[in-house]
């Protein structure tokens, strides 16, 4: 694994090698081997229409800005402090799909500026834990695998659009609001304390 940060060194192009710098490796455009890092900088990534990439985890710095551009990041692993996704600074517009492969327990700090248009979890090994306060601006769907609000403290989860359920999702000590909730066959919903509005 590589930590690739976005230094934006030539333009906002996240397919352009010249503007990563990979950790211990040639610059390259990041791949799923990679811990993507977008730092604050002056070219603030743009994702390429059509562009899907797949990465190990991702990272947004305080400051740091990435524009999805309509894409789908898929999140296959996390970095070394157990977080697949780490978001402490702006997603630009609702635009950015995020789905969450990680084959193993992972934490989630969604909590950034801006939100997430659709987040979807879908590893039967996956155990996402929310570590922060979430919105999700489109839909929430757990294909397989398994979302908790994290037991014991506040994690506000808003969901605007449907939160779709065949997997398992844990509601534990939050609130909870979604526009609407489908959970299908073999599909499990735990709201074991807090409040969930539909």
């Amino acid at each position: 694994m590589a930590v690739n940060t976005w230094d934006g060194a030539v333009d906002t192009d996240w397919n352009r090698e010249v503007n990563w710098n990979t950790t211990g490796e040639t610059d390259r455009v990041p791949t799923g081997a990679d811990d993507v890092v977008i730092a604050n900088v002056t070219n603030d990534p743009v994702i390429p229409s059509s562009t899907d990439p797949t990465i190990n985890s991702l990272a947004i710095e305080s400051g740091g800005n990435l524009d999805g551009n309509g894409n789908e990041i898929t999140i296959d692993g996390e970095n070394g402090a157990g977080l697949a996704v780490d978001l402490d600074g702006i997603i630009t517009g609702t635009d950015t799909d995020i789905t969450i492969t990680t084959a193993a327990a992972t934490d989630l700090d969604l909590e950034c500026t801006g939100s997430i248009r659709n987040l979807t979890i879908n590893h039967a090994s996956c155990a996402a834990v929310l570590i922060a306060p979430a919105s999700i601006t489109g839909d929430l769907t757990i294909t397989a695998g398994s979302l908790n609000t994290h037991s014991g403290d506040n994690r506000a989860l808003t969901v605007t659009g449907d939160c779709n359920v065949t997997g398992t999702i844990t509601m534990n000590a939050s609130a909870v609001t979604v526009g609407s909730l489908t959970i299908n066959d073999n599909g499990t919903c735990n709201a074991t304390s807090g409040t969930l509005t539909i």
